[in-house]
């Protein structure tokens, strides 16, 4: 089973879409995702984020780049510290994580659940993302565990200021998922493309994935992303099943996989759960929310603080 969202955008605390401040947010993700593996412990699950994670930080905020970065870190700690399998890095988020790739820095396990094979430094100061992740899932019955590569891309153009570049995702593609086919039993492309994108990428490849994760793709949707658009239904009945992720995680993706024998995907379903009442915010999540805005909130102190030093 796997569990996927995008559009966090450095907030936890939900969107605030239709009235409901918490719509979406991490107390009621982790609620529905732990309540499912409380109630089903014999199922293997994998909880990923398909992008935009942080929000962007440019050369305009440059007196809050501080409170960005708390932000973010924040965020991605809680992803982390929640056993998030991957977390798609996107051009929106480098700036927020370059102190988690620093050549210098440590990163920690945070870096270790970062992926992304077309995003690259452009200089040796900084520490490459991992293209792809492997992770280790166990199946339910005494079957041998699966191995799950999970792979990252995204569109758009990286600022060279940030120490990055991107590169054509689908070159990247061609030559990841090939990598990956080599130690995995099955690839999971996390994808942040418009629709219009995914089509023109995903067509070309001879090395194809088994799950693509589509997000930044609402097309004809709404502009809260409360209605999803024309075109985004999943796609399970071919060898490359897709599925499109929910704006701001107003509705958790979950998709099932069943496989053969030979730990290939044989077939899938999927659905999605509005993260709104009645579910029950994970108290450990919640407690992360707050976190981070305890975290946001010293930042901004301190930069008020040095601001009037000044």
């Amino acid at each position: 089973m796997i569990f996927y969202g995008s559009e966090i955008m450095g907030s936890l605390d939900g969107c605030g879409c239709m009235g409901n401040p918490k719509l979406g947010g991490f107390g009621y993700r982790m609620g529905a995702i732990r309540s499912f593996q409380q109630e089903h412990p014999d199922v293997g699950t994998l909880v990923v984020d398909a992008g935009f994670t942080s929000r962007p930080i440019t050369t305009g905020q440059a007196s809050t780049s501080a409170v960005l970065r708390a932000e973010a870190g924040a965020v991605y700690r809680a992803l982390q510290e929640s056993g998030f399998a991957a977390v798609n890095v996107t051009v929106h988020d480098i700036a927020a994580v370059d102190g988690l790739v620093d050549s210098s820095a440590e990163g920690g396990p945070i870096r270790e659940i970062l992926v992304s094979a077309n995003i690259e430094p452009a200089s040796s100061a900084f520490r490459p993302f991992s293209p792809f992740v492997v992770r280790e899932v166990q199946r339910s019955g005494g079957a041998r565990a699966v191995k799950v590569a999970i792979v990252g891309i995204s569109d758009g153009v990286v600022d060279p200021a940030s120490g990055f570049r991107s590169t054509e995702p689908g070159a990247a593609l061609e030559v990841q998922i090939a990598a990956a086919r080599k130690v995995a039993d099955v690839v999971v492309v996390l994808a942040y493309l418009p629709l219009a994108d995914f089509v023109r990428v995903f067509d070309r490849l001879e090395n194809r994935p088994d799950v693509v994760i589509v997000a930044n793709s609402f097309g004809a949707g709404s502009s809260d992303g409360s209605v999803m658009g024309a075109g985004l239904e999943a796609r399970l009945d071919g060898p490359m099943r897709v599925v499109f992720s929910w704006y701001k995680t107003q509705k958790l993706g979950v998709l099932g996989l069943r496989l053969d024998d030979s730990n290939r995907v044989e077939s899938a379903w999927n659905d999605y759960v509005k993260l709104d009442d009645p579910i029950v915010p994970d108290p450990a999540a919640e407690a992360m929310v707050k976190r981070q805005k305890d975290a946001v909130r010293a930042a901004r102190e301190e930069r008020y603080r040095a601001e009037g030093v000044q």
